[in-house]
């Protein structure tokens, strides 16, 4: 066993994998074919040429294909490339020599020497735009969609991936032990053989889950997202207590405010902050709510009153005025690392 091992995820890639194979077999390398294939013909060229298969059963798609297989390997160090012919084997040793010094090597098309053979101008545009949709995540990595990635095992010590399509590069390097990585430039050529995996499907699939790492990365969309459906709650309740109910509007809102807190204590414990913190954690957040409570109500009272807006209208804003007051409290007192 050799300290690499070369996962290729395949989807009918038969053909691709009689020209890649012997290539990669120059290599000091193991090599998995990770397959997803309907049929047998992938799996059955693959051993044919001496290489190691892993058929995937479960939910299809190209990174649980790819999990799976990393899963099944135990290799110090794990390249992953596709086998279409779009990820030159020649990639493999210029991966594996800066792994000496780094712990992340990423093929790129946007760094100097490399680049896209062929491509038609729609199709850079989709690159481009998917690049530019992840910039937030990781702003240092030139080529956010890099559908190869070359890594040391011990990046993914204890890390569970989520999975998506095209997005493995951005979520090892989002969820990821490491201290550093390089990109490694390579000019991305036309398929060999075969249709395009990219479909309308995949792209919606992508921008999905784009929109989770985004979630994962900024802990206060999460609380954002909290604090929406606690608006929601509270300004529900305080419209049924005001127009159905007769109470007066400031009597209904610490009403409406105490539900919306419940909801939003319970679902930042459980998602933004993951930790519960228990009756102190508790306390604490009741004392803040206590003090945005006389807070908001002293806003509401100036801005439907005195200003003269509607209630409902002053309600949102005063929601939008403590909003970062309220998460910079939470995260310092409640939920505190």
């Amino acid at each position: 066993m050799h300290d690499t091992v070369v996962i290729l995820p395949t989807y009918n890639e038969s053909e691709n994998l009689r020209m890649l194979l012997p290539e990669l077999k120059r290599y000091e390398v193991d090599i998995l074919v990770a397959d997803a294939s309907p049929n047998g013909d992938t799996k059955k060229v693959a051993e044919q040429l001496g290489v190691r298969v892993y058929s995937h059963k479960g939910k299809f798609g190209r990174v649980p294909t790819i999990l799976g297989g990393i899963e099944a390997t135990t290799q110090k160090n794990v390249v992953v490339l596709d086998a279409d012919g779009q990820h030159p084997a020649s990639l493999v040793p210029k991966l594996l020599e800066v792994l000496e010094h780094s712990d992340i090597a990423v093929p790129s098309r946007r760094v100097a020497g490399g680049g896209y053979e062929g491509f038609s101008l729609k199709r850079k545009l989709i690159s481009g735009v998917a690049n530019l949709l992840a910039w937030p995540l990781i702003p240092k990595l030139k080529d956010r969609t890099s559908g190869a990635i070359a890594f040391r095992r011990a990046v993914l010590n204890g890390v569970k991936l989520p999975h998506g399509f095209s997005t493995l590069t951005l979520s090892i390097l989002l969820m990821g032990t490491y201290n550093n990585f390089e990109e490694v430039p390579y000019v991305f050529p036309q398929r060999l053989h075969g249709e395009s995996k990219l479909t309308r499907r995949m792209i919606v699939e992508h921008i999905t889950h784009i929109a989770r790492l985004y979630l994962y990365k900024f802990r206060i969309l999460r609380f954002m997202l909290v604090g929406a459906l606690g608006s929601v709650i509270g300004l529900g309740s305080l419209y049924a207590l005001t127009e159905f109910s007769g109470l007066y509007y400031l009597a209904a809102y610490p009403i409406a405010f105490i539900l919306s807190v419940t909801n939003n204590y319970v679902w930042n414990s459980l998602w933004t902050f993951r930790r519960n913190s228990g009756a102190v954690g508790w306390t604490k957040y009741v004392t803040i709510c206590a003090f945005t409570l006389m807070l908001n109500t002293a806003l509401m009272y100036i801005l439907t009153d005195i200003v003269g807006l509607w209630y409902m209208f002053s309600a949102v804003l005063v929601i939008l005025f403590v909003f970062i007051l309220n998460y910079t409290l939470s995260k310092r007192f409640v939920w505190r690392s």
